[in-house]
């Protein structure tokens, strides 16, 4: 880039100083002279401007403002595909505290939504984190469990999601965070789920282990249908708000209508930092 820059302005002085000199020659100089008297002029210009620095310096300065042009034209495209991201996250269907499990204080002002694969070793990862920021402001901010398992974990991501809201339906919200704790800590990810002891179901004795009634959870779990049903509800919802991956997180200030998003497994500090963004301060 550098050399062809460098060549073109090379090009532009000896255009310019070339015509410059034509344009002063006298009408009746003689055309047989003129040429080498113009060359040599143009030559010392050319060999003044190399020799002081004056060309590089005015090639540096071409490649700085390239280099900005493509830095802002790559913010703002950056900045709108954002925005269009965040606008599309205001389409998650609105928070209900009677039927899905909640972290955190039914009335906060604040809401995590996350959109979960207990399969996702990333999920696993990030699991606490969101906690820990409803933890950190209490009253102010709950979370929201929404199941998104990923198609390259089944079948043991739905599984295990529908043994959560048989968990929920029995111990309600405690009951299924409890639950939940317990799954991505046993679990080793990957559709590789919690190893089985003895060749007992690990999700139906985790069930037991909680001091659920295992008849009734062992009925909720034969109803795959339904299950199905209130899963396959929290992926289309979660399409319909842009999310793509696991683990997806929305942030929204029901008192404000503000809105934000974060990808993927962030530390503590960035998800904090994405929800100061969505309050009044």
């Amino acid at each position: 880039m550098f050399s062809f820059i460098k060549i073109g302005l090379f090009t532009a002085c000896v255009a310019l100083f070339t015509s410059t000199s034509f344009a002063q020659a006298p009408a009746n100089a003689a055309p047989t002279s003129a040429a080498p008297t113009n060359n040599a002029a143009t030559d010392k210009i050319i060999n003044q401007l190399e020799s002081s620095g004056a060309l590089d310096a005015a090639v540096q300065r071409s490649l700085d403002r390239l280099k900005k042009k493509d830095e802002l034209a790559k913010q703002a495209e950056a900045q709108k595909q954002r925005q269009a991201q965040m606008d599309k996250a205001k389409n998650a269907r609105k928070i209900d505290p009677l039927t899905e499990p909640i972290y955190g204080q039914a009335n906060a002002p604040i809401t995590i939504i996350e959109y979960s694969d207990f399969e996702c070793p990333y999920c696993q990862r990030f699991h606490e984190t969101p906690k820990k920021v409803v933890d950190t402001m209490p009253g102010q901010v709950n979370l929201v469990w929404r199941h998104y398992p990923l198609s390259f974990h089944e079948p043991l991501a739905s599984k295990e999601a529908g043994a959560s809201i048989c968990a929920y339906q029995q111990g309600g919200s405690a009951g299924f965070w409890k639950y939940a704790d317990a799954i991505f800590k046993l679990t080793k990810g990957n559709n590789q789920g919690i190893p089985a002891e003895k060749g007992v179901d690990p999700l139906l004795k985790l069930a037991t282990e909680q001091g659920l009634n295992v008849d009734q959870f062992k009925s909720c779990i034969a109803n795959e249908a339904e299950l199905k049903k209130q899963i396959a509800a929290d992926i289309k919802d979660g399409q319909t708000a842009g999310i793509s991956g696991t683990p997806g997180v929305i942030i929204i200030n029901k008192a404000n209508g503000k809105v934000n998003i974060v990808a993927g497994a962030l530390p503590f500090e960035a998800v904090m930092d994405a929800v100061k963004q969505v309050t009044d301060k």
